[in-house]
């Protein structure tokens, strides 16, 4: 197998970004210094409608583990930290009588694979700020990205032994019953 430091990819998807539609990002900047939470690998910036969309990027040479993901939640608290102390942002959130922040912040984390166990169920709780791509080095086609939508395992004829019908019906039934 391949192997890729994680700078080398941090290399790649600079210099790419333009061409990586998935990434959805109008300008990249990297190594950028969140004093006091960290250094963010790559950070993104988008327009997009009214919103401005920060997309902070971590980057794993190998698996996506818990601590991958609590670096990034470091740093995605950081960012909205720092934000709030923009007069830019300030200024936008009095033009509209402060109904809602000009400013949006993803994570996204880029790895080989997951790490088994309860990180992808995690992952999937948080799935509308956060979201994972894997990467595969393929020695025709270089880098090859794979954006991922669901963070779980579903094991093939393992069957829940549960009615979630009739388990809802009960409760059902028995608030009505409580309020007779």
């Amino acid at each position: 197998m391949v192997q890729i430091l994680e700078s080398e990819l941090e290399d790649y998807i600079f210099e790419n970004y333009k061409k990586l539609d998935w990434l959805g990002v109008d300008f990249l900047y990297r190594q950028v210094n969140l004093i006091g939470y960290g250094i963010i690998d790559l950070l993104g910036i988008k327009k997009w409608k009214d919103d401005i969309v920060f997309t902070i990027i971590e980057l794993k040479k190998d698996n996506i583990g818990y601590s991958a993901l609590g670096q990034l939640n470091r740093y995605i608290i950081g960012l909205k930290r720092n934000l709030k102390e923009l007069d830019i942002v300030k200024k936008i959130e009095e033009e509209n009588d402060n109904i809602f922040s000009p400013v949006s912040i993803k994570g996204l984390l880029i790895g080989n694979s997951l790490d088994s166990g309860d990180i992808c169920y995690t992952l999937e709780c948080l799935n509308e700020n956060i979201s994972r791509v894997e990467y595969k080095i393929n020695l025709e086609n270089g880098i090859e990205f794979e954006q991922l939508s669901d963070y779980g395992w579903y094991n093939e004829g393992e069957k829940i032994n549960l009615d979630l019908n009739k388990m809802i019906e009960k409760v059902i039934k028995n608030n009505q019953n409580g309020k007779k």
